[in-house]
C-alpha cells in the first residue's frame, strides 16, 4: 500500500449528527476498502443519512476500493433514503469515476469547486480519527474484492464487460478455497471483514486491481 510521508493511515473519519465524514489520504486500495466499509456500515445501522468524502489529498484509487464505494453510496440511498458525496476529486480520478457511472451513485465535486452549505464539514470542523486496516485471512480478501467488483459490474452493461475477466478469476478464487456467497459480504448479519493481506496476497490482488493514480 502507497501511503504519504506523514501517515501510516489512508483515512480519517468522523461523525456529527446524522453525517459521516471521510478524508483519504495518499493511495486507496483494497487494504483499506474493507475497513472503510465496516466504518460506513455501521454508521449506516445507526442512522447516518449523509456521507462526505474529501478526496483533496487522494493520490489514486483501485477498483476495490470504488466497489465499495459504490456499495456503500447503494446501500445507504437504499437502507435510509441518504446520499453520498465526494468533494475536491482530483480530475483523472473524477473522469474514472464518471467513465465508471459511479457520479449517478454519488455526487462527484471537481477539485477547487465550492460546495454547497450544508455539505461543508462543520465550523468548527469535527475531529478525524485515523482508522488503519488489519489482518484478515485469504478467504476474507477473496470475498471482499468479489464484492467490491460485482458492485462495479452492476452499476452499467459496459462495466460488467470491462471487469468480467476479473470477476471470472476472483469468482474461480473462492470456489478453490470455499463457498461462493450468494449475497454481499456485508447483508449477513455480525459480518464486518477487517483486511491486510500478506505481501504475496497484494501482489496478487494488485493484478487484479485498476489502478487510477
Amino acid at each position: 500500500m502507497n501511503e504519504t510521508p506523514s501517515t501510516d493511515h489512508v483515512l480519517e473519519v468522523a461523525r456529527q449528527g446524522a453525517t459521516v465524514y471521510l478524508r483519504v489520504l495518499g493511495r486507496a486500495t483494497f487494504t483499506v476498502g474493507p475497513v472503510l466499509k465496516q466504518f460506513g456500515t455501521a454508521a449506516i445501522e445507526e442512522g447516518c443519512t449523509r456521507m462526505v468524502l474529501d478526496a483533496s489529498a487522494c493520490e489514486g484509487m483501485d477498483s476495490t476500493f470504488m466497489g465499495v464505494l459504490a456499495g456503500m453510496a447503494t446501500r445507504l440511498a437504499r437502507q435510509t433514503g441518504g446520499t453520498m458525496v465526494m468533494l475536491n476529486v482530483p480530475d483523472k480520478l473524477f473522469e474514472v469515476l464518471k467513465t465508471l457511472g459511479l457520479d449517478q451513485l454519488m455526487e462527484c465535486r471537481r477539485l477547487g469547486t465550492t460546495p454547497e452549505p450544508l455539505l461543508e464539514p462543520p465550523h468548527p470542523a469535527p475531529d478525524l480519527s485515523p482508522i488503519s486496516a488489519v489482518s484478515a485471512d485469504l478467504q476474507t480478501t477473496q470475498h471482499v474484492m468479489l464484492e467490491a467488483h460485482t458492485n462495479l459490474a452492476a452499476v452499467s452493461a459496459e462495466n460488467q464487460l470491462r471487469f468480467k475477466d476479473v470477476l471470472t478469476y476472483l469468482r474461480e478464487d473462492v470456489k478453490t478455497d470455499g463457498s461462493l456467497p450468494t449475497v454481499a459480504p456485508w447483508a449477513k448479519a455480525g459480518r464486518r471483514p477487517l483486511l491486510r493481506p500478506s505481501a504475496s496476497e497484494a501482489s496478487q490482488a494488485n493484478r487484479d486491481n485498476v489502478h487510477i493514480s
